[in-house]
């Protein structure tokens, strides 16, 4: 049976019960499960699981049904397919930010697909050779980085030609992370933003551009 805050009080060395009870109900609430053991508990993990409580009670009712659903689910694998999925992950975490990018924009695309199509997707993926889903991912992301190349061709005919030609000659020059950087504030911009935008560009150098655009 679960224990109150109270009973807590009571029961565990003042230092332990203070730590519990120094947390708003909606934390005790969500901690509730481990309101037993909580005074066995490391201060570390305790530190831990209060704040993944104090995050969860101010995510919105929506976040926080996505979140549940997703535990949910995250149960219902075996520890082998867990392991797995973390593998991957720490895969993920190790490519360079560009080709994680390049990843989350072709899963953003297989999401927008109907659920028809993106069974039908599972399926011929699963059937796959590793050098088949190789070139159906570089596929996937060559369609994405076309429509990017449309966008930023529109974005140039926007602009006086002369302004076009340098600011295209200046994409060449950045790196990935930069160059999206560079056209999004192109694009949010008008004509005052795009002068005043290439007169802070025009005297620095490469390196000092790739900052200033990523903000560091």
């Amino acid at each position: 049976m679960m224990l109150t805050s109270a009973a807590l009080a009571a029961e565990e060395p003042a230092g332990q019960a203070a730590a519990w009870t120094s947390l708003t109900p909606e934390q005790q609430q969500v901690l509730m499960p481990f309101a037993e053991e909580w005074g066995q508990l490391s201060d570390e993990s305790r530190q831990k699981l209060a704040e993944g409580a104090r995050l969860w009670a101010s995510m919105p009712a929506e976040d926080r049904q996505l979140a549940h659903r997703r535990f949910s689910e995250w149960q219902q694998y075996s520890p082998e397919e867990r392991q797995i999925i973390r593998e991957r992950f720490d895969r993920f975490r190790q490519l360079p930010q560009a080709q994680q990018r390049a990843l989350q924009r072709v899963y953003r695309q297989f999401k927008g697909l109907p659920p028809e199509r993106q069974k039908a997707l599972r399926q011929q993926f699963q059937e796959m050779s590793p050098q088949e889903r190789r070139a159906f991912l570089r596929g996937m992301r060559a369609g994405n980085e076309g429509a990017a190349h449309n966008r930023n061709r529109e974005q140039f005919q926007k602009m006086p030609p002369s302004q076009a030609r340098w600011f295209r000659s200046l994409a060449t020059e950045l790196s990935p992370a930069a160059r999206q950087n560079l056209m999004g504030r192109l694009r949010q911009g008008g004509p005052r933003s795009w002068n005043e935008l290439e007169r802070t560009l025009g005297p620095l150098s490469t390196e000092e551009r790739e900052a200033f655009l990523l903000g560091d």
